[in-house]
């Protein structure tokens, strides 16, 4: 969605989700694109749909309101054979020690999102790009706390295969493994061979599900902006070899359009 939006004209630090109260067709449209490329999962527009990350653009009053018109779009997209994963991303602060929040209170502002999505009528819940385990657990129990969808977690990690605050894949799959995780993932971060031992941890250390988002590639600087290198076709080529490591859900994330996905598909 990012790429997407960014190649329209929407400035770095810019809001999707605020975008799409003001234009919800430009979220839409780009739905529909993935869509008719083959995605059976439309996610939500609602990665930064918390108060916190709201609360920078002046609408964390807007959070029911913000959720509730993403699970609509992504319904419309999806069809009546589709599925709307409802799209939870993290808030931008640490909980305590390392950051300023409390775990009490990052699981709350989850709640509040989770319940909107939730009641907005999406499918599953789907916990993205988490770099530190602690808030990844206030989402997945913010989750349980208000709803009995299925929840997917998914982290991302650095080229040492460690998050930002150190967790390794071992320990993430342990957790939310014991926790009753529906789905575990990663996304971002990398291109899709970096994953291959992520996914091989995962799957070494539990049973569940597995799901991977990877970029398209690993971003090079070009004229100052990160252009990522990856074709559809190169992407796609990794997808047997995840299948083989147990991966049941495939899709892309930085960089990547619905070329990509079609490849994918295909």
């Amino acid at each position: 969605m990012g790429t997407m939006l960014q190649a329209q004209g929407l400035p770095a630090g810019g809001s999707p989700e605020v975008l799409m109260l003001e234009n919800p067709k430009r979220i839409l449209d780009i739905q529909l694109a993935y869509a008719k490329a083959g995605a059976q999962i439309i996610e939500t527009n609602t990665f930064g749909a918390n108060r916190l990350k709201l609360a920078e653009f002046n609408c964390q009053d807007k959070v029911r309101e913000i959720n509730t018109l993403a699970v609509r779009l992504a319904r419309e997209a999806a069809g009546p054979d589709g599925l709307v994963a409802g799209l939870v991303g993290p808030t931008g602060q640490f909980p305590r020690p390392i950051g300023t929040v409390s775990f009490t209170e990052l699981r709350d502002v989850f709640r509040e999102q989770i319940q909107a999505l939730s009641l907005a009528g999406a499918d599953m819940i789907y916990l993205q790009t988490f770099s530190d385990l602690g808030e990844a657990r206030a989402a997945y129990l913010a989750a349980r706390d208000v709803t009995t969808l299925p929840v997917a977690v998914s982290l991302t990690y650095d080229l040492n295969l460690r998050t930002l605050t150190g967790t390794d894949p071992v320990t993430a799959a342990s957790v939310f493994a014991a926790l009753g995780a529906d789905m575990l993932g990663v996304n971002c971060g990398f291109g899709p061979e970096e994953m291959l031992s992520v996914l091989d941890s995962y799957r070494k250390t539990c049973k569940l599900p597995l799901l991977v988002e990877p970029n398209a590639g690993l971003p090079v600087l070009v004229d100052g902006k990160s252009v990522f290198p990856m074709s559809p076709e190169e992407m796609a080529d990794f997808v047997p070899m995840m299948l083989e490591l147990g991966v049941r859900y495939i899709g892309s994330c930085c960089g990547s359009t619905p070329e990509h996905t079609r490849a994918i598909a295909r």
